[in-house]
């Protein structure tokens, strides 16, 4: 993979950033919600509180729901579905009275059914039942709206020579309150106005206040009726009658005497307080203890935000970082008049509850607050133990958080607030764009500026290489082409480190070249005294000339062996040092005791020790025969170049890496640029004349000896050995010359 690839995909490590802003941004999310399911459920608790002080709102919370219908649906349980109750839905507008449903359709209200007894419990047309009456009622100004759909197989009209208020199928409705209730008939000979009659004694009359429209449907018939809500009085009850099985379906009959049912709408009084409490983006609406809706104010859906994510691809982005909460969808619809929730039957067992839901993109949360009545303590105990059983299970999910715990009196009703999260979370909206535009601004250069840097490094790298490979020739030789780079950073020092190491190896390399060179001058010489001296002892015949020649041809075949064997030592110690076992030395006492040795063997130089290290114990774990040896070549080659009483001082001392033994000299100095190529095997610097100029005590077989330049390459061997190196430069006040032994314990196993 290219060093370019390599720093985009570490580039995508910047993606941790808005990563980390987008869960700072959720949970400032999470904050905000809650403080607005907090804010909210206060608002509803104050209007549960202002129904709960004013007498007039309790009443009219009550009125919705009265003690006979408890009554009478507790005595009546094989027959429930004569004991409901009608929803009469607000209308924005009167209907025309045609018997159609056209003017329904523009409603998403849902109608109440009624069944026979015997089929209660089924819910469409595709079944048995041959007697089923569907009713939607709705309020519009002054006026109370039915329209019945009654499914009967077998439609009989009225027969207008009769003498009965009705022969054939009709609609029977009781309206009125208390102990002035009325029965009226709708009837009719044939599709379109039906007639309403009701009976005064004897007397058959006509109610010309009710309008009724009668048409046929594919199922049976439907009516279309106007109540004036005064006729009414808030009361209503209806059937629907089949002559060919003498059976009702509905909520009264002709035979029963009970009062007719209240019919629930919006109460006026309850949604003026609704419309107090209601601002922009909340809605309101209070239920009774049957979830009846007798208010409703305010929408969720009219609150409109700058802040809102305006296209989709920005939503898709918003929702992928913050996630998406598993909240149940938000059912803003209440098309059968009544409400049902878990927060809300949590509300009516007298618990404070509240859960989110999920609003198109957006979130919603629903409180609702219960309503009491209340009343004295001995009623409150009755009323817990008369409810035990019907107590309605609170077991819901953690998305829903009951608040209250404690029953103060009998629920009347429930106050529900909803909104949405887009008023309060706007600020989180507007975070996460402000964010996500960062992110892409700072993507955006961060991207640029990594394949920037990246193509003027691979540049660089690519420019060195280039100029790596220029540098040697085709035959391996190193030419001076090569220049190191200025840049003081990681890519200039190994710029530099080739540069070195080029320059080395061209000198090692030259170094190679010459070598055959220096070999056999080394050899040409004794081989030629080896030579001569035989070639003249041939012809003499002098035994002291022969005796001569003799010597001398001996002589260079001792200096041929000496070669040789300066040539194998350092294999032989290479070898040596595989099978070395390391023990514990004191250096100060060593070098002290090898100095008294170089003494008597170097009498014209001053040999001295300092250290710094204590004599008292060992303290250095190494091959110490080793170490004597490398002492002897640098004792050695400080003593060929060191003047007549010059000084030779051993040291040793240490530092926190090693331990450093060092060999210093009077003479001449090193050339600057072999300080550390001394120390390659067969380089030698040595100028025997310069040398025996400074050495005058030196015998005539010392001034022909054979230095081949293995010395100093066996004492960096040695220093290797133990995990260090050598080292060479010259005095500061150039008055010598300073070798050095930088080693390392070799801890002894």
């Amino acid at each position: 993979m290219k060093l370019r690839q390599q720093l985009i995909l570490v580039s995508l490590l910047t993606l941790s950033l808005p990563w980390a802003g987008a869960q700072y941004v959720k949970e400032m999310e999470a904050a905000l919600r809650y403080g607005q399911t907090m804010a909210i459920t206060a608002s509803a608790q104050a209007v549960a509180d202002r129904i709960s002080a004013s007498e007039i709102l309790n009443s009219a919370i009550q009125s919705s729901h009265p003690e006979n219908v408890i009554k009478q649906r507790d005595h009546n349980q094989n027959n429930k579905s004569r004991h409901i109750a009608l929803y009469a839905h607000p209308l924005p507008r009167p209907l025309s009275i045609d018997g159609y449903r056209d003017d329904w359709r523009a409603f998403s209200f849902s109608p109440q059914r009624f069944t026979p007894p015997h089929s209660a419990k089924n819910n469409g047309f595709k079944d048995d039942t041959k007697l089923i009456m569907d009713v939607t009622a709705g309020v519009s100004e002054r006026d109370l709206y039915l329209f019945v759909e009654v499914k009967d197989e077998h439609l009989h009209y009225h027969h207008p020579g009769f003498d009965e208020i009705a022969s054939g199928d009709h609609l029977l409705m009781r309206l009125g309150k208390a102990e002035h209730w009325r029965n009226y008939i709708i009837r009719t000979s044939a599709p379109g106005s039906a007639n309403v009659m009701y009976k005064a004694g004897s007397r058959i009359v006509t109610e010309h206040r009710i309008k009724a429209h009668w048409q046929e449907s594919e199922q049976g018939y439907q009516v279309e009726i106007k109540i004036p809500q005064h006729l009414a009085a808030g009361h209503l009850a209806i059937s629907a009658y089949d002559s060919s099985n003498a059976q009702y379906v509905g909520n009264i009959n002709s035979g029963s005497q009970a009062k007719p049912l209240p019919y629930v709408s919006i109460e006026p009084s309850l949604q003026q307080t609704a419309d107090t409490f209601t601002h922009e983006g909340t809605r309101l609406r209070i239920i009774s203890d049957q979830q009846w809706i007798l208010a409703d104010s305010g929408s969720v859906d009219n609150l409109t935000s700058s802040n809102t994510p305006k296209n989709m691809w920005t939503t898709w982005i918003y929702q992928l970082a913050l996630g998406r909460q598993p909240f149940p969808e938000f059912d803003t619809q209440s098309d059968s008049g009544k409400l049902h929730s878990k927060a809300i039957l949590s509300a009516l067992n007298g618990k404070t509850s509240n859960q989110w839901y999920r609003h198109g993109i957006k979130n919603a949360v629903q409180v609702a607050v219960p309503i009491f009545n209340n009343l004295p303590d001995s009623n409150i105990t009755n009323y817990n133990n008369n409810n035990t059983d019907n107590k309605i299970d609170t077991n819901i999910n953690n998305n829903t958080h009951n608040v209250s715990e404690e029953i103060v009196g009998e629920v009347v009703g429930v106050v529900i607030a909803e909104q949405t999260s887009q008023e309060f979370l706007a600020l989180t909206n507007s975070a996460f764009t402000r964010l996500f535009q960062y992110s892409l601004m700072a993507l955006g250069i961060c991207g640029i500026g990594l394949i920037s840097y990246a193509s003027w490094l691979s540049f660089r790298i690519r420019k060195l290489s280039q100029a790596a490979q220029s540098a040697v020739n085709g035959d391996g030789t190193i030419n001076n082409t090569f220049s190191a780079s200025a840049h003081q950073d990681e890519v200039g020092d190994l710029s530099r480190s080739y540069g070195v190491l080029l320059a080395r190896l061209k000198e090692y390399t030259d170094y190679l070249r010459t070598l055959s060179s220096k070999l056999s001058h080394e050899l040409r010489t004794p081989l030629a005294i080896v030579k001569t001296s035989l070639d003249n002892l041939q012809y003499e015949s002098d035994p002291e000339l022969q005796k001569k020649y003799v010597s001398r041809a001996q002589s260079g075949a001792d200096r041929l062996s000496a070669i040789l064997t300066a040539m194998s030592s350092a294999n032989r110690l290479e070898e040596t040092l595989k099978y070395t076992e390391s023990e514990l030395i004191n250096l100060s006492q060593m070098l002290t005791d090898l100095s008294q040795a170089y003494a008597s063997l170097y009498e014209a130089k001053q040999i001295i020790v300092t250290t710094d290290i204590t004599l008292s114990h060992p303290d250095f774990h190494g091959a110490a025969d080793l170490i004597v040896q490398a002492l002897d070549k640098l004792v050695e080659n400080a003593a060929d170049f060191c003047p007549q009483q010059g000084k030779i001082i051993l040291g040793v001392r240490k530092n926190k890496s090693f331990t450093i033994i060092s060999v210093s000299n009077n003479g001449p100095l090193l050339p600057s640029n072999v300080n550390t190529q001394i120390f390659d095997s067969l380089v030698s610097l040595r100028n025997t004349e310069s040398a025996n100029s400074n050495s005058h005590t030196l015998s005539e077989s010392e001034g022909h000896q054979t230095h081949l330049g293995l010395g100093l390459y066996i004492v960096r061997l040695i220093a290797e050995f133990h995990h260090g190196f050598a080292k060479a430069y010259n005095k500061s006040d150039e008055s010598g010359v300073i070798f050095e032994l930088h080693l390392r314990e070799k801890k002894i196993e």
